[in-house]
């Protein structure tokens, strides 16, 4: 089986042991119970950032304009990229990060009407350029397949912890550069469903944000992964963004006021709302479950919407 040349280096282990106790100490924080308002807010942010770091510079009030359908007075191009990219984390919940299936799927969406070939791996020669000095010449087209299959299928079954499994992957994505156009937004994506595959609070923790602030920083640890054939600069970069993002998030959880029971009301409701929307056969003992409550709470909650029109009556929760 390929595996991929990286060390785990001490600041790396620090890393991941911190981010494991913040994750642990601040798990009552951590619930996914947020609201949608919150969920909104760190898609916009992902995407804003994301974006950002490919020249892209869409203020968060456009991009949250345009997720609300309203026009933005901005380049045709930038406004597609925007609805590509908020259309890729809509899918969020039902992309398998262990599928190339899933990986093209995610890419015909992320570059729909902005390259030639979405959906498809590259079929010519490409590098990354600072200026005219190339940075970085990617293996051959011909290779490309190969490469993001043993990529996979070293991911589906190595035992590395899943916070160094995601950094490696993300490495490894952009060391390959298996499309003509996307890459770069598509890896740092891919890597966040990862994380989310492993712990829910990381599908709406915007991870891109101290990667954007940190522009530099970021390219020149892939440049010096490349140059070493190890990637191990990479991991370590990328898990200081991990862990800055996550004490970013406690903090914000910690300040927010408390909630008014009509609140707390509204916030769950939404919630069923929207796991009912991504996953309809849900029963009740699984949405109390996910949501950590009862099943006599949830049913009440359910009841509640019935009357106010606001659940489908084809809607059936058993």
């Amino acid at each position: 089986m390929y595996v991929p040349p990286y060390t785990i280096s001490e600041t790396s282990l620090a890393h991941v042991a911190e981010i494991t106790r913040l994750l642990e100490k601040h798990k009552n924080l951590l619930h996914v119970r947020e609201s949608l308002r919150l969920r909104r807010q760190n898609t916009v942010r992902s995407v804003c950032s994301s974006l950002a770091i490919e020249g892209i510079a869409m203020t968060e009030h456009q991009v949250d304009h345009i997720m609300s359908g309203r026009d933005v007075l901005a380049p045709a191009r930038e406004v597609q990229a925007v609805k590509n990219a908020l259309d890729a984390y809509a899918l969020f919940s039902k992309l398998n990060p262990f599928s190339v299936e899933d990986l093209l799927r995610a890419h015909g969406v992320m570059m729909r009407g902005l390259c030639d070939f979405p959906e498809q791996f590259r079929r010519s020669g490409v590098g990354v350029f600072s200026g005219t000095e190339a940075v970085h010449m990617a293996p051959p087209a011909d290779r490309v397949s190969g490469l993001v299959q043993d990529l996979f299928s070293w991911l589906s079954r190595t035992d590395a912890h899943w916070l160094i499994r995601s950094c490696v992957f993300h490495y490894e994505f952009e060391f390959i550069h298996p499309f003509a156009d996307g890459n770069g937004r598509l890896g740092r994506f891919w890597q966040s469903l990862l994380l989310a595959a492993a712990h829910p609070v990381f599908a709406y923790l915007p991870v891109e944000n101290p990667v954007h602030r940190s522009q530099s920083a970021y390219y020149a640890a892939i440049s010096s992964s490349t140059e070493l054939a190890d990637c191990s600069p990479f991991i370590e970069f990328m898990l200081t963004a991990i862990r800055a993002a996550l004490v970013s998030h406690i903090r914000t959880r910690r300040s927010a006021p408390s909630s008014s029971p009509r609140q707390r009301r509204v916030q769950a409701e939404s919630r069923i709302l929207s796991l009912l929307h991504f996953t309809p056969a849900l029963t009740v003992a699984q949405l109390a479950q996910k949501m950590h409550v009862s099943e006599r709470t949830i049913a009440r909650r359910l009841a509640s919407l019935r009357e106010r029109g606001l659940l489908p009556p084809s809607q059936r929760v058993r």
